[in-house]
């Protein structure tokens, strides 16, 4: 499953399910927070505006802008971190920083322990964490995949 596809899927399962939205505004962010009829955490947005040098003495507001989808157990299932312009009216000269995507997405077993963590860290660089227990012990392995298998 392609990442616009993911994010289309989480999109539509929570706004069905969405009873309450609340938002909370901080110094450097806003939290934008999705709960379900029961109060569980089914999405949370969180924009942060900050300048950014082009490197030729011009500055652009842009925000960060992490978007959280949680599974039914409130755990976090899917990420997706992006930036955005703070105005419409800005036209980006850098379209790396206008389009800028990184994704992660868990897994965790039927006790809700992370067992697998998988995210980009720049294109086309996907990293999978797998965790285990052995002899009383998390082992963290880390390991360097291949973008299209960022699902498997």
């Amino acid at each position: 499953m392609k990442h616009e596809q993911a994010f289309k899927f989480y999109n539509h399962y929570i706004n069905s399910l969405v009873y309450i939205c609340d938002t909370l505004t901080k110094k450097d962010s806003i939290v934008i927070s999705k709960f379900s009829k029961n109060s569980s955490i089914l999405q949370k947005t969180i924009k942060s505006p900050r300048m950014v040098n082009y490197g030729n003495g011009s500055f652009v507001c842009v925000t960060d802008v992490r978007e959280e989808f949680y599974n039914s157990r409130g755990l976090i299932e899917y990420v997706r971190n992006y930036y955005e312009s703070c105005s419409v009216k800005i036209d980006f000269q850098n379209e790396d920083i206008a389009h800028a995507y990184l994704y992660e997405r868990f897994e965790y077993d039927e006790d809700d322990n992370l067992i697998i963590r998988v995210f980009n860290i720049s294109t086309p660089m996907t990293i999978k964490e797998t965790y285990t227990i052995e002899n009383a012990k998390w082992i963290k392995k880390r390991e360097r995949i291949n973008e299209t298998d960022f699902w498997k």
